[in-house]
C-alpha cells in the first residue's frame, strides 16, 4: 500500500506498531477492584492528559510507595 508520504495513511503498518506496543504492556484496567477502589479511581478520572486509568493507577502506586518507603 502506498502511503503517499503520510504515515497516518499506512493503517496496516500503524496497526502492527500498535499491536507490538500493546503486547509489551501489562493491562490492569480491567482488574476486579472493590467498589471503594472503583469509586476512588472514578473520582480521579478526567478527559485530558493524565486522566486515564493507567495514569491514575500510576499516581496511586507511586504515592503509596513513597508513603511506605518503597521508592
Amino acid at each position: 500500500m502506498s502511503d503517499d508520504g503520510y504515515l497516518s495513511k499506512n493503517r496496516e503498518y500503524l496497526n502492527r506498531l500498535q499491536r507490538e506496543r500493546r503486547s509489551k504492556l501489562i493491562r490492569i484496567d480491567y482488574a476486579d477492584v472493590s467498589p471503594e477502589a472503583e469509586a476512588i479511581i472514578a473520582s480521579l478520572r478526567y478527559h485530558a492528559v493524565g486522566g486515564d486509568n493507567s495514569s491514575i493507577l500510576n499516581r496511586i502506586i507511586v504515592e503509596w510507595a513513597e508513603k511506605n518507603g518503597r521508592k
